[in-house]
């Protein structure tokens, strides 16, 4: 058989986009069950029996790879499971590098306590911040303190829009935040873990913070989305052009 790696990569893929679109999910017993028909082709030395065994367990393999993102089940302290309708006062840590928008900016946020009046509990999970406006002062592995009311991400309905859900889904991300200014993310402990991925964002927002500076817009936004991944402030309208252009892939790789 020629190129027998490329039907296994094609099983994965087909198992992948099973559970990513149109959410087709197998049952996890799946997996032992082809493991073992692997096995037990390989003793008997049945190549057809083998060859059939592996695609069918890349093919579960990619589905269950899926299934705790997109069909997650919840530890009974996860935010996603409290969620509570009034803001809550959140404890977190900046798990990635802040975005740059237009306007505002992005925080992805390992949560660690929320404060409902009088108590505070322990708690776990990822979600997205949103800052309407400016960019808070902040880097990954801070610890940090803001008042927001937790969301889950909904579709507006409209037709062909883009799946943000099932987007922060992948990430592992299943409520967002939003606050009006930068001025209420309160910045509690910097460098409160992995202090050596801070110092490469540090640098690269230096490094940003020197582009802005020194190149007049939008040249500027082009030279953060290509040299440090910002890709935030080329702005919209330069993105589309490099849509329409058909380079966008350009920034994207970025």
């Amino acid at each position: 058989m020629e190129r027998p790696l490329l039907i296994l990569l094609a099983a994965l893929a087909s198992g992948i986009l099973a559970a990513a679109l149109p959410g087709w999910f197998v049952p996890p017993w799946l997996l032992p069950l082809t493991a073992a028909c692997c096995l037990a082709a390989l003793v008997a030395r049945q190549q057809a029996l083998l060859v059939a065994s592996l695609v069918s367990l890349c093919l579960v393999w990619g589905n269950l790879a899926l299934q705790p993102l997109l069909k997650p089940v919840f530890p009974p302290n996860h935010l996603a499971r409290l969620q509570p309708p009034e803001p809550v006062v959140l404890t977190a840590v900046v798990d990635r590098r802040p975005e740059t928008g237009e306007r505002g900016s992005r925080l992805y946020l390992e949560a660690e306590s929320v404060r409902q009046g009088d108590r505070s509990l322990p708690v776990t999970g990822r979600l997205l911040l949103y800052v309407g406006e400016g960019r808070a002062t902040v880097s990954t592995e801070d610890r940090i303190l803001v008042r927001t009311r937790l969301r889950q991400p909904r579709p507006f309905g409209i037709p062909g829009e883009y799946d943000m859900q099932r987007r922060l889904a992948l990430q592992g991300i299943y409520l967002t935040g939003a606050v009006a200014t930068a001025g209420e993310v309160q910045l509690l402990q910097p460098g409160a873990a992995h202090p050596f991925q801070r110092r490469i964002d540090l640098l690269a927002a230096r490094l940003g913070d020197f582009i802005q500076r020194s190149v007049a817009p939008p040249e500027a936004g082009v030279l953060r989305a290509l040299l440090i991944g910002d890709r935030g402030a080329a702005g919209r309208q330069t993105e589309e052009l490099y849509a329409r252009t058909g380079v966008n892939h350009i920034l994207t790789i970025s």
